[in-house]
């Protein structure tokens, strides 16, 4: 995913490099304005300060009037690129607990706003809610502002669905929906939408996507064999039964059973047909080491995902075992000592360099 976001922002950025490379060049006349082309003083009335700027417009450009870095930009994208191409897609380390986040399932970002006062900031504590069960969340209205309220609403289709009891002041705020139970409709996706009012202020409006946690039973996972190794990788095999052919994903996040720490977030994305089927989760020698753990470890978060198919075109999440899974861990030396290649996204990597250079 990381690689084809970097191909949209690379082409972004190879856009911008042009238009900055231009501006360094001067602007040619059209030959039907040549005729009429302003005459510019002699050398000598252009002011001391221009100098210069006159002397330097009669020489040829070299490469030390450009920057042999590159724009700054560019060069950063160069080094985030170069080190994540060095772990395979399916086998990230996670750096830290801000890094782990984003593998989490279930999570929903915060939307906010700046204000005058500070920040209005919305959040629902999940992203999938049943809708047997309440719709949860918080919000942060800053202090400062004078007669703050905010009105909260369930909306599908430009519908409303539920209305909260309007908050007042500031602070940090937990709300609550009951079940929507029959009135969640299956068309048309759900919001909760914030509006902050405030004497003074404009008013501010904040919503953020709530999608049901329906779990469809057509397909899960069963069990986990032992894990083995393979070459450079770490093997688990995952037993899943599935009654529809398509295209399915499964994600799970690797810790370090000794100590607790996320460790890797692992992912495959296997075309299965109907039946009994394996789709194993794999780590790279490369991300173990770099993270330090030889094991053992605990797979946990596991999302298993059948990919947009007719007639809904929509994601179908299904059952997964709730806690975590034990795995053997195996010295670093049993694994072949190789690293990951990646022969497209290398010639990407050359094609920035030569960008930024």
């Amino acid at each position: 995913m990381f690689i084809r976001l970097l191909a949209v922002c690379t082409a972004g950025v190879v856009f911008a490099i042009l238009i900055w490379l231009r501006s360094q060049q001067p602007e040619t006349a059209m030959p039907n304005q040549a005729a009429h082309a302003v005459q510019t003083p002699p050398i000598d009335f252009v002011p001391v300060a221009d100098q210069n700027t006159a002397t330097r417009a009669e020489e040829p450009l070299s490469n030390a009037d450009f920057d042999n870095d590159g724009p700054p930009e560019l060069q950063w994208v160069v080094d985030d690129f170069e080190s994540q191409i060095q772990y395979p897609e399916q086998s990230r380390p996670i750096a830290d607990s801000d890094s782990l986040k984003k593998y989490l399932p279930n999570q929903s970002s915060p939307i906010h706003r700046e204000v005058s006062q500070g920040t209005f900031e919305l959040t629902t504590d999940r992203l999938r809610f049943s809708p047997t069960e309440p719709i949860t969340g918080t919000l942060t209205v800053p202090d400062g502002l004078v007669a703050a309220r905010v009105s909260l609403r369930l909306m599908q289709n430009g519908q409303e669905l539920a209305r909260h009891p309007n908050l007042e002041g500031s602070g940090y705020t937990p709300f609550l929906f009951p079940a929507l139970t029959q009135s969640w409709q299956d068309q048309g996706q759900l919001f909760v939408v914030a509006t902050l009012t405030a004497s003074g202020e404009d008013d501010v409006t904040l919503s953020t996507p709530v999608l049901p946690d329906l779990r469809n039973d057509n397909f899960r996972m069963t069990t986990a064999r032992a894990s083995f190794v393979e070459g450079a990788w770490l093997v688990i095999p995952i037993d899943v039964h599935i009654k529809d052919p398509g295209f399915y994903r499964l994600e799970g996040n690797l810790y370090s059973a000794n100590t607790g720490e996320p460790l890797l977030h692992l992912m495959n994305e296997q075309e299965l047909s109907s039946g009994k089927g394996v789709l194993p989760l794999m780590a790279h020698i490369r991300a173990l080491e770099r993270m330090g753990d030889p094991g053992d470890y605990l797979l946990d978060d596991l999302v298993l995902e059948r990919m947009p198919a007719p007639p809904d075109f929509s994601v179908h999440q299904g059952l997964v075992p709730e806690g975590s899974i034990e795995v053997q861990g195996y010295p670093f030396p049993s694994y072949l000592d190789e690293d990951y290649v990646d022969a497209d996204a290398l010639a990407r990597l050359e094609f920035l360099r030569s960008l930024s250079q």
